[in-house]
C-alpha cells in the first residue's frame, strides 16, 4: 500500500527475528488477501542478523527496529498495537503464513457481536511436521468453532477447566483495538502473553473465539532443548496466573497419558515400522522433557537464559 490511510481496518503485526525463509512465506501470503478490508502491516524486528531485515523492506510495510534486550512477548506487541491504525489488531508471528487469501477476511467477521474481545486461527501443520506435534495440534486446532465466555459458568468449574477457557494463540489472533487499550498485554510476560491476556478479558465479561476458517500453515518440531524450554516458561506462567501447585504423581500420570496417545496415533498412520519405532522412542524422551521442564519451571523465578 503506497499511501497512507487515515483510518484502516486492520493493522497486522509482526514481530520478527532471524525469520528467513519464513517471513517472505508470511508477506506474501498477507498481501494475497482479499481487499475488502483496508490493513497495514507493521514489522518489529529485534536484531535479524540474516537477510530478513533486506527481504522485510521489499513488502510494502513499515518496519520498526529494535534492539534484542528491548524485545518481550507482550511488551513488543504492546509497541506495535500504539503505533497501529487499525480498528483491529491482527498479531502473526514470522512463522505462521496466511493459508489462503480469506485468512484475515474470517478472523475480522466476528466481530459483529461487540463483546467479542479477541479471534485466533486455527493451524494447519507444514509439511514436515513430524508425528508428535501433528497429534498435539489436530487435537488442539479442531475443524470446530468454540466461543468461550464465563457468562453463565459456575466459578468452580471455571477454575477447574481454566486452560480450555483461556486457550489463545498470538501465532494468528485478532484483537478489538479499544478492547486493547483497556486490558493490553502483559509487558513483562516471559510466556503464553496470549493466554494471559484471554484470561483477563474473559474475566472481564468480553468473550473470545477460535474461528476454525481463518487457517496459517504452523507447526513446531521442537529439540528436546526446546521443549524444555517450552515447557518451563510455560510452567511459570501456570503459577502467575493460575492456582498450579506442584504434584509429581500428577506429572508422572500426564507422562503416562500423553506417551499412550502418541504411541496410539503412530501405531494408527501409515508410517514405516523404523518410522514408528523411531517416534515411539522420541516420545519418551520428549514428554519426559516436558514433564521435568513443568515440574523445575514451578520452582524457580526466572526462566534459564537461551
Amino acid at each position: 500500500m503506497n499511501e497512507i490511510l487515515e483510518s484502516i481496518d486492520v493493522s497486522i503485526i509482526i514481530p520478527v527475528k532471524n525469520g528467513m525463509p519464513d517471513i517472505e512465506k508470511c508477506l506474501s501470503g498477507i498481501f494475497r488477501q482479499k481487499k475488502d478490508l483496508s490493513y497495514e502491516v507493521i514489522v518489529i524486528d529485534s536484531g535479524s542478523v540474516d537477510n530478513t531485515v533486506e527481504t522485510v523492506k521489499k513488502f510494502p510495510v513499515q518496519l520498526v527496529v529494535i534492539k534484542p534486550e528491548e524485545f518481550g512477548h507482550g511488551k513488543t506487541r504492546n509497541l506495535g498495537a500504539d503505533l497501529a491504525k487499525g480498528t483491529y489488531l491482527v498479531f502473526l508471528t514470522q512463522d505462521a503464513c496466511p493459508v489462503d487469501e480469506t485468512w484475515m477476511e474470517n478472523l475480522i467477521k466476528n466481530f459483529n457481536d461487540d463483546k467479542v474481545a479477541g479471534v485466533y486461527s486455527r493451524w494447519i501443520p507444514k509439511e514436515d511436521c513430524n508425528p508428535l506435534e501433528l497429534r498435539r495440534i489436530s487435537e488442539a486446532f479442531t475443524p470446530i468453532k468454540e466461543i468461550r465466555t464465563i457468562e453463565g459458568i459456575n466459578k468452580d468449574d471455571y477454575l477447574k477447566y481454566i486452560d480450555k477457557f483461556i486457550h489463545f494463540s498470538n501465532v494468528s489472533s485478532a484483537l478489538r483495538k479499544n478492547v486493547w487499550k483497556k486490558i493490553p498485554f502483559n509487558d513483562n510476560a516471559i510466556f503464553a502473553e496470549d493466554q494471559e491476556w484471554a484470561k483477563e478479558v474473559i474475566e472481564a465479561g468480553y468473550s473470545v473465539i477460535y474461528e476454525p476458517e481463518s487457517k496459517v500453515y504452523h507447526s513446531h518440531n521442537d529439540s528436546l532443548k526446546q521443549r524444555f524450554k517450552r515447557g518451563f516458561d510455560g510452567a511459570q506462567f501456570l503459577r502467575q496466573t493460575t492456582k498450579y501447585s506442584l504434584n509429581p504423581l500428577y506429572h508422572l500420570g500426564v507422562f503416562i497419558f500423553l506417551l499412550i496417545e502418541d504411541w496410539l496415533f503412530i501405531l494408527r498412520n501409515k508410517y514405516s515400522f523404523l518410522k514408528k519405532v523411531k517416534w515411539m522412542i522420541y516420545s519418551i524422551s520428549l514428554n519426559s522433557t516436558a514433564q521435568l521442564s513443568v515440574f523445575l519451571g514451578a520452582l524457580r523465578k526466572t526462566s534459564p537464559k537461551e
